[in-house]
């Protein structure tokens, strides 16, 4: 409800002019161009892979994390309620700090930091076997996780000529969502046969993975824009 009282609150998302739908031969150019400015930009390719990656092995964790809850840590729908909400308000306060981050705070060393954080805090989820504890290292990665969104978006930003910013924005959204559909479905399938606890160590391994690999790049770690 209230992103929807907020898109309304917006007076327009268009031009002033409309000119009609584009035809088929200037979308495909608008797709070229977004990929184009995408791949040429070893940083941005980098992060967009990475980020690929870890939606795939946070999807892991997500498709499974109700079942995990309530089979693995005795979780009642009640409380299963409470540890979401309680989850969100970590997402909130990561989406706060990302936006009063230092300009002068290099950019790149400080998003592989937010990655390994948010792999090392989902360690005790992992390992839990009570409640509360799986609930308040939850709400501290989910803060690590939205941190690191709001972290990269205003990067991209930064980084890409106004004209062009719709355009490369969904060529790295594409890219970077392509890995939740198969980290669910690979996530249900390690719960169907092996319980969630499995699935959940496995997304856990591998945003720790991916993290040190990230760290790794040249790209990443020396970017300052």
């Amino acid at each position: 409800m209230i992103s929807q009282v907020s898109i309304a609150a917006v007076d327009t998302f268009g031009p002033d002019r409309p000119l009609g739908l584009p035809t088929p031969r200037v979308m495909l150019a608008d797709i070229a161009t977004g990929f184009r400015f995408l791949l040429r930009d070893r940083a941005m390719t980098a992060i967009s892979l990475g980020s690929l990656a870890f939606n795939f092995f946070g999807f892991i964790a997500a498709a499974v994390f109700i079942p995990f809850l309530k089979r693995d840590l005795g979780a009642s729908d009640f409380a299963v309620g409470y540890a979401l909400g309680f989850g969100a308000l970590g997402a909130m306060l990561g989406s706060y700090l990302g936006g009063r981050v230092p300009p002068s705070w290099p950019f790149g060393r400080l998003l592989i930091v937010a990655y390994l954080a948010d792999g090392v805090l989902f360690v005790p989820v992992m390992l839990a076997h009570n409640l509360p504890l799986a609930v308040t290292f939850l709400a501290l990665a989910n803060a690590a996780v939205l941190f690191e969104v709001a972290q990269i978006v205003g990067w991209r930003m930064r980084v890409t000529p106004e004209e062009l910013v719709g355009r490369v924005f969904g060529a790295a959204r594409l890219v970077v969502l392509i890995g939740t559909v198969p980290g669910a479905l690979i996530g249900g399938l390690i719960a169907d046969h092996y319980g969630a606890r499995l699935a959940i160590i496995i997304s856990t391994l591998g945003y720790l993975v991916m993290g040190f690999v990230l760290a790794a790049s040249p790209a990443v770690r020396g970017e300052r824009r």
